[in-house]
């Protein structure tokens, strides 16, 4: 019992206040809108990777000004991270959908590590436009049970039906992990005329 009780301290001390975090995901929307990423709070030895590939903060995404059109941020207090969707205009030069993980230090002082998924021309299915009106999605969200229920009209999948497909997912969230994941998708034909 006694090496579980030393483990405590640390457990919590990860933990950051909401407001250190939603600080830092406005700083990342700034940093992305100017392409300036020293408006994040770094370190001298922060990491920055693209599609899981080491990048120079000079030569990323980060550093190239995006006209952004939409932007969702998720803040988690117990792990000290965040992640932020972003979808530029569908009319930039260069359309993007991406998503960037924030991981603070242990005090949530500063970013230690940003991660980013970037998807433009090329990538699967990827349409900035189409995914800009995919954002039509409906939410019940209960914090006690730790559980969401989306429902939206998923693209591409059914032929028949190319503006979406009636589907629902749930997901649960029990001690910082997923651990239920349910999704219900109707389709109009056998197998969604796949």
């Amino acid at each position: 019992m006694l090496p579980l009780l030393l483990l405590l301290p640390t457990l919590t001390s990860a933990a950051c206040p909401r407001s250190t975090l939603t600080t830092a995901t406005s700083a990342l929307l700034q940093a992305y809108t100017s392409g300036t990423p020293s408006l994040l709070p770094l370190t001298p030895n922060t990491t920055y990777y693209e599609n899981d590939t080491p990048v120079s903060l000079s030569t990323s995404l980060l550093s190239t000004p995006l006209s952004i059109a939409h932007n969702l941020s998720l803040h988690d207090t117990t792990l000290c991270a965040t992640a932020t969707e972003l979808i530029t205009s569908s009319s930039a030069p260069h359309p993007y959908v991406l998503l960037t993980r924030l991981q603070f230090s242990s005090d949530g002082e500063k970013v230690v590590k940003v991660e980013s998924v970037v998807a433009d021309k090329g990538d699967w299915l990827f349409d900035a436009g189409k995914a800009l009106g995919a954002k039509n999605r409906r939410y019940v969200i209960d914090e006690d049970l730790g559980a969401v229920a989306i429902l939206n009209d998923f693209p591409f999948l059914d032929k028949t039906k190319p503006n979406g497909t009636s589907s629902t997912n749930i997901l649960r969230v029990e001690g910082g992990q997923i651990r239920y994941i349910h999704e219900i998708t109707v389709c109009s034909t056998a197998n969604c005329g796949r």
